[in-house]
């Protein structure tokens, strides 16, 4: 059986479980990286092969915790809310953000421009960019700005990174309680922004007595622990996999390792919840010239009886791929206190082809 993904260019950061088959000019991919449709792209610019039965690998419980986080989906903010305000990048991963993106993984996390500012998690829907109004003093930036949507009024407005003096925020995470937008709120799913007008420490208080980042690192050796102690879990899982997917190997295979991480405050419950999740993929490839599969008819102009002149011969590049994953979700009250772990251990991934959760693998 063939399938044909649309939209889907084989390459190492967004691999396709199969045999993936693109030209070195792909068709554009569709904007949302949760489109499932299924259609024949012109020329065949990409081929999916797979085998009749090969959805035989039902979704893993580790994808199917990860798909549970909602793809940029905001929540409707009240004038004022409590949230975890934790960096995009830091030592306990880097943010998966509202597109649920996945990372290399690496030790230390990479820095890099802006990796360090705040975002706001709230209740498990995507976090927001949050944004403070400027110190006293302090020289006007080009952010002036109507936050949410409201009558708010105009803000000068930059984003902070733990130690800003703007904040009494000494840490690299924090539960805060915050007004939007001047109390104003924001707008049903507006968008992944909002001025945090005011701004209160929860964290280390009688109202969360959490230490946050004691909690995050224990979140983090946990995670570590279980992932250790997977090894050869992860590895029968990806030869499982190896053996479901068609065709043999294109030489040497390479291994790839990404990881996604999702903490929240849920304002409701007053807990924290922290989410990881790793995919590690085997992949392998082989590159040839290919002339296009031209004929007369196929490129021919209606009422034209010549034959245009054939494309140019172009790299194609065949990719075989396959994976496993695991992942973990914890719980802790607003003490720090462990409420549960819950582990789903390494196992191969299902031939899910464009599946809506995890970027099209």
């Amino acid at each position: 059986m063939r399938l044909l993904l649309t939209g889907v260019t084989a390459c190492l950061s967004a691999v396709v479980l199969g045999c993936a088959t693109s030209q070195t000019s792909s068709p554009h991919g569709p904007a949302d990286p949760q489109d499932t449709k299924f259609a024949t792209p012109p020329d065949g610019d990409a081929r999916v092969i797979t085998n009749d039965g090969a959805t035989s690998l039902a979704p893993t419980a580790a994808a199917q915790a990860w798909d549970a986080i909602p793809f940029q989906v905001w929540p409707t903010l009240p004038g004022t809310t409590e949230g975890l305000l934790i960096p995009v990048v830091s030592r306990w991963g880097v943010h998966a953000l509202w597109a649920k993106q996945l990372s290399a993984r690496a030790t230390p996390q990479p820095a890099s421009a802006g990796s360090d500012t705040f975002l706001f998690a709230q209740n498990g829907k995507s976090p927001f960019a949050v944004y403070f109004q400027i110190a006293t003093g302090e020289a006007a930036t080009l952010l002036k700005w109507n936050p949410g949507g409201t009558a708010a009024g105009a803000y000068d407005v930059r984003p902070a990174a733990p130690g800003d003096k703007r904040l009494a925020l000494p840490n690299a995470a924090h539960i805060v309680a915050v007004e939007v937008n001047a109390g104003h709120g924001s707008r049903d799913n507006y968008g992944p922004h909002f001025v945090a007008t005011a701004t209160k420490r929860l964290d280390g208080t009688s109202a969360v007595p959490m230490q946050v980042t004691a909690t995050l690192d224990d979140a983090l050796t946990r995670w570590t622990n279980f992932t250790a102690a997977q090894q050869t879990a992860i590895n029968n899982a990806l030869d499982r996999a190896g053996q479901d997917t068609p065709g043999k190997p294109f030489g040497a295979e390479t291994v790839t390792e990404q990881e996604g991480y999702f903490p929240s405050w849920r304002a409701d419950t007053h807990e924290l919840v922290v989410l990881y999740y790793r995919r590690v993929i085997r992949s392998s490839s082989q590159s040839e010239l290919s002339g296009g599969g031209y004929t007369c008819n196929k490129y021919r102009v209606p009422g034209n009886q010549f034959c245009p002149a054939p494309p140019p011969p172009h790299m194609v590049t065949t990719f075989r791929s396959y994976g496993a994953e695991l992942a973990m979700e914890l719980r802790y009250d607003q003490h720090g206190k462990l409420l549960a772990a819950t582990a789903f251990p390494a196992a191969p991934h299902a031939n899910r082809l464009a599946s809506s959760g995890l970027n099209g693998w």
